[in-house]
C-alpha cells in the first residue's frame, strides 16, 4: 500500500478508492423540515408563566410568593381567608380533633392561637413557654385520671402494676409550680407598668411645681420705671405687677398650684421609695382627677386674665391717645410675657396629670 492510502495494482499502477455515497438533497430538506416542526411543537407545548404575588397569611403573618390562581383556590377552601401551608395543615388537624366545630370553628380557634402567640409569645417568650408547660401538665394529669390502668394480674398471671399516688402528687405539684411561675410573671409585668406610670405622675407633678415657681419668680421681678413721650410732653411711668389685679390673680393662682403640686410630689416620692402604689384605691384616683381639673381651670383663667392686660399694654388703645407702654417699659412687658408663658406650661402639666389619672381609673 502507498503512503497516501492508495493501493497499487500488480502492474504498478495506482488504483483510487471508490467515492463515499452522497445523500439526496430531497432527504436533507425533509430532515430539516422535520426538526423545525418538532421545535415548533415543543414551543407551543410550553405553558405561560403567570405572575406571582406575595400573599400574607391571615393567621401567622408569614408571606409567601403564590400565583393568583392558587390564592383564589385557598380562599375558596378556607371561607375567603388566605392562610399559608403550615396553618392550613394545623386547621385540618384541628378540624379532625373537633369535628363538631367544623371548618369555621377550627379556623377561628387556630387564628386566635396565632394572634395570642404574636401578642404574648414574641414579647414574653419565657412566660409563653411556662404557660405551654402548664397546659401540657394539666392535659397529662387529666388523662392519667380519666384512664384507669388495667390490672396486669389477669394477663399471663403477672403481678398488677398501678399508678402510684406519688406520681400524681408530683404532677400536681409541677402544675402548681408552673401556675405560680405564670402568676409571678404576670404580676411582674403589671408591676413594671404600674411603676412606669407612677414615674410619669411624679415627673408631671415636678414639672408643674417648677413651672409655677418660675412663673411667680419672673412675675415678682416685673417692675420698671421710665418716661413716655406724649405729644412732646415727658410723662414719668412706674410699672409693677402689684398695680394690676389680673397679675395679682396670676401670682395667687400660681402660689396655690405650687402648694398642691408640692404636696402630691412629696407623697409620690415617699410612696415610690416605700414601694406602695401612689393611688391605691379608686376613690383616691377620682379625688386626684377632680382636683387636677379644678387647678387646671384656675391656672388657665389666671393666665387668660394676665394675657388680656399684657396685650392692652403692648397695643395701647386705638381710639384714645394712650400710647404703647411696652416701648418704654420693655423690661416689664418681657418679664410679664415670660411669666404668662410659664403659667400656660403649668396648665399643660396639670392637664397631662389629669389624663394619667383617667388611665389609672381604667386599671383599678
Amino acid at each position: 500500500m502507498a503512503a497516501n492510502g492508495r493501493r497499487k495494482s500488480v502492474s504498478g499502477s495506482v488504483v483510487k478508492p471508490p467515492p463515499p455515497p452522497k445523500l439526496a438533497q430531497a432527504s436533507l430538506h425533509r430532515t430539516l423540515s422535520d426538526i423545525s416542526l418538532d421545535f415548533h411543537r415543543e414551543e407551543k407545548g410550553l405553558g405561560t408563566i403567570t405572575e406571582v404575588e406575595k400573599a400574607k397569611c391571615e393567621c401567622c403573618g408569614m408571606r409567601e410568593e403564590c400565583t393568583m390562581e392558587y390564592i383564589e383556590k385557598v380562599r375558596e377552601k378556607f371561607l375567603g381567608k388566605w392562610i399559608c401551608g403550615l396553618c392550613s395543615e394545623a386547621v385540618k388537624e384541628e378540624r379532625e380533633k373537633k369535628e363538631e366545630n367544623g371548618l369555621e370553628g377550627a379556623l377561628k380557634e387556630h387564628m386566635s392561637a396565632c394572634l395570642r402567640f404574636n401578642k404574648l409569645g414574641r414579647k414574653y417568650p419565657a412566660l409563653f413557654q411556662a404557660e405551654a408547660m402548664r397546659d401540657m401538665l394539666r392535659k397529662s394529669t387529666r388523662r392519667s385520671q380519666s384512664i384507669s390502668p388495667k390490672p396486669m394480674s389477669t394477663i399471663h398471671n403477672k403481678p398488677a402494676i398501678s399508678r402510684t399516688s406519688s406520681l400524681e402528687s408530683r404532677k400536681e405539684e409541677e402544675v402548681k409550680k408552673v401556675d405560680r411561675m405564670n402568676r409571678n410573671g404576670e404580676e411582674e409585668v403589671a408591676e413594671k407598668k404600674r411603676r412606669r406610670r407612677e414615674g410619669v405622675q411624679v415627673s408631671l407633678r415636678g414639672g408643674c411645681l417648677a413651672a409655677s415657681a418660675t412663673a411667680i419668680a419672673v412675675m415678682l421681678m416685673a417692675t420698671e420705671k421710665g418716661v413716655a413721650d406724649i405729644y412732646g410732653l415727658p410723662l414719668p411711668l412706674n410699672s409693677s405687677w402689684s398695680f394690676s389685679p389680673s397679675y395679682q390673680y396670676v401670682v395667687g393662682a400660681c402660689t396655690v398650684t405650687i402648694l398642691y403640686s408640692l404636696f402630691h410630689l412629696c407623697l409620690g416620692i415617699y410612696r415610690l421609695l416605700t414601694g406602695s402604689p401612689i393611688t391605691p384605691s379608686r376613690s383616691q384616683a377620682w379625688l386626684c382627677f377632680i382636683f387636677d381639673q379644678l387647678f387646671s381651670y384656675l391656672i388657665m383663667s389666671a393666665g387668660s386674665a394676665g394675657i388680656g392686660v399684657t396685650n392692652l399694654n403692648k397695643t395701647g388703645i386705638k381710639h384714645t391717645p394712650l400710647p404703647d407702654f411696652c416701648k418704654t417699659l420693655s423690661y416689664f412687658c418681657n418679664h410679664v410675657a415670660l411669666s404668662l408663658l410659664l403659667v400656660l406650661l403649668s396648665f399643660i402639666f396639670l392637664a397631662s396629670s389629669s389624663l394619667v389619672n383617667v388611665l389609672v381609673l381604667s386599671t383599678l
